[in-house]
């Protein structure tokens, strides 16, 4: 689909938010806050729930919108055994997109030969462009554990809008959720070779040897969120 997406231009400050469910008995639901002029840019580090669990209705998207003619956009840094939908196998697709213009990557775990792979297709990949685009990243009824519909397991989207690499910081503070410990787990995606990765006050980092390399925060089993349920992250 190259002609789906919104662009809203106003002539002065406004809030602009997308809200959905994913079905009839509202089972599953999401909202998106445009970024507005902040999403802008021509690199992008992508991400998602790690969503391997062998369901007919799981799959992960990176969704990219051109604003200008003939943009040439290429996603790489995946692993070369992930399928993308309608585009195969390989660690690197170009395409080209025309003003206005969006394109969706897909994976999926279901029926994959490597569910694991294509259920974190995207965490770590890189987005880069000739021109502007904004990027839309996530997962639809995922989640971060490789279980069915249990009380641990579940299922429901978990999308956003991001901003480009010039705009990425390294110092985070993060608020633990309602949810349990097993959802409740930050991705860190290093745009840098050889990244170390504070939390808290332990004087220990996760190294990330290079730049697409991913951690996933094990909140279980190590003490990554203080007492107040507090994680800062450096």
């Amino acid at each position: 689909w190259t002609d789906k997406g919104i662009r809203i231009v106003a002539s002065g400050e406004i809030y602009a938010n997308f809200r959905l469910n994913g079905s009839i008995v509202y089972a599953q639901g999401e909202m998106i806050s445009s970024k507005g002029t902040a999403a802008l840019g021509t690199q992008f580090w992508t991400g998602h729930l790690t969503n391997v669990n062998n369901f007919g209705d799981r799959s992960n998207l990176v969704s990219v919108m051109s604003l200008t003619n003939n943009n040439s956009i290429t996603l790489s840094n995946l692993d070369p055994n992930v399928n993308v939908k309608g585009l195969g196998t390989g660690s690197t697709h170009t395409i080209t997109l025309d003003a206005n213009e969006s394109f969706i990557f897909v994976s999926s775990p279901y029926n994959s030969s490597y569910p694991d792979k294509d259920g974190k297709a995207f965490i770590g990949a890189l987005l880069s462009s000739d021109a502007d685009v904004v990027v839309n990243v996530g997962s639809i009824n995922g989640n971060m554990v490789n279980t069915g519909d249990s009380a641990e397991g579940g299922r429901d989207h978990a999308t956003d809008q991001i901003v480009p690499l010039d705009r990425v910081g390294n110092d985070y503070v993060l608020v633990k959720g309602l949810g349990i410990d097993v959802h409740e787990r930050p991705i860190i995606i290093a745009t840098e070779p050889n990244t170390n990765v504070y939390f808290n006050n332990n004087s220990t980092p996760e190294n990330l040897t290079n730049a697409g390399d991913y951690y996933v925060v094990e909140t279980a089993s190590a003490n990554y969120y203080n007492a107040d349920d507090i994680m800062t992250l450096y």
